[in-house]
């Protein structure tokens, strides 16, 4: 691998055969002496200034005169010593102080605050650490407010109880609003239907037939239709199929290709599937209809005598070598 900066540099002198590629081998030509000087000069610089970015790894003690300016995150961990005269990781204040440091605007973009006494409310916290605690610190009291509402008065809030009275109602609700939008409603009675008593206090009947209960089964297919279930016109059930009694076929499927044909009085069924350009043949009694193959070309349909199904054949040998039309008029 080229070595383009300083942390690619091997410990062992006897690994570093380049420098960005520049043959740095036993015997290198003159010329690439001036190339890889120049190159090395080049990375001391970005290391320098920081566009290499590299890691530094101080071994020894870092001694630093000017003034320093950190522009990322700083994590250490200080173990012993001294800040401004102040022993750090003692049990006990040492003598001297720490610097106080202050400012009108300060900005915080990482790292944590831990340790610190809950900023008051009056400084802009919440002063408290739970989320419940600093909502009762920013509400009003709530001692002696129990079941009251949080009302304002349009500058402050307050607790205040929901009371109502007549004083505070008047008017009809309107309908739109859940009212009936009278003091005094009418009820009309209509057909099977009678109201006793007088308003607010009044009482609707209903009498009449068609008022039986209907009781169906927890769950049911989307658009299945509805049977009764027993003779008391009270119970429904799911109905998988229509009968043929009904109109329906009494089946929930057929087969593809298939004819529908009745097995019974009163049961329809599906046929097999018929043989494309086949002939349909009838089952007989109880049985549903097959088809014959296709045959062969030139082939005539064939009787095959009483209880045997037609077959296509060819014409027999000795059998005539045309076939004549006649065409009789009607007299």
């Amino acid at each position: 691998m080229a070595k383009t900066k300083i942390s690619e540099y091997s410990a062992t002198a006897g690994s570093n055969t380049d420098i960005n590629s520049i043959n740095l081998a036993e015997g290198m030509a003159p010329s690439l002496v001036n190339n890889a000087i120049r190159q090395l000069m080049a990375q001391l610089k970005d290391f320098q200034v920081g566009t290499a970015g590299d890691n530094l790894t101080v071994g020894g003690n870092l001694a630093v005169t000017g003034t320093s300016a950190f522009t990322g995150a700083i994590s250490a961990v200080i173990t012993g010593g001294s800040i401004n005269n102040t022993a750090i990781g003692g049990t006990t204040p040492a003598a001297g102080a720490f610097t106080t440091l202050s400012s009108s605007n300060a900005t915080i973009t990482g790292g944590s605050i831990t340790g610190i006494t809950d900023l008051a409310v009056a400084d802009g916290g919440t002063g408290a650490s739970t989320a419940a605690a600093a909502l009762n610190n920013l509400l009003p009291s709530q001692t002696s407010n129990a079941n009251k509402y949080l009302q304002t008065d349009g500058t402050n809030a307050a607790w205040d109880a929901v009371s109502l009275s007549t004083a505070d109602i008047t008017g009809v609700l309107a309908v739109a609003n859940g009212g009936t939008a009278t003091s005094t409603p009418s009820l009309v009675q209509g057909t099977n239907v009678t109201i006793t008593g007088t308003w607010p206090n009044q009482t609707i009947s209903a009498v009449g037939t068609g008022f039986g209960d209907v009781i169906g089964p927890a769950s049911a297919t989307a658009n299945n239709l509805a049977a009764f279930d027993g003779t008391t016109g009270k119970i429904i059930k799911q109905a998988n199929t229509v009968t043929v009694a009904q109109g329906g076929t009494g089946i929930s499927s057929g087969t593809s290709g298939g004819i529908l044909a009745y097995t019974a009085s009163g049961t329809l069924a599906s046929s097999g599937v018929l043989a494309q350009f086949g002939i349909v043949l009838g089952g007989g009694a109880g049985a549903v209809p097959t088809s014959t193959a296709v045959g062969t070309a030139t082939h005539v349909l064939t009787s095959n005598g009483s209880g045997v199904a037609p077959t296509f054949q060819a014409l027999p040998a000795s059998g005539p070598s045309t076939i004549e039309l006649f065409y009789f008029a009607n007299a």
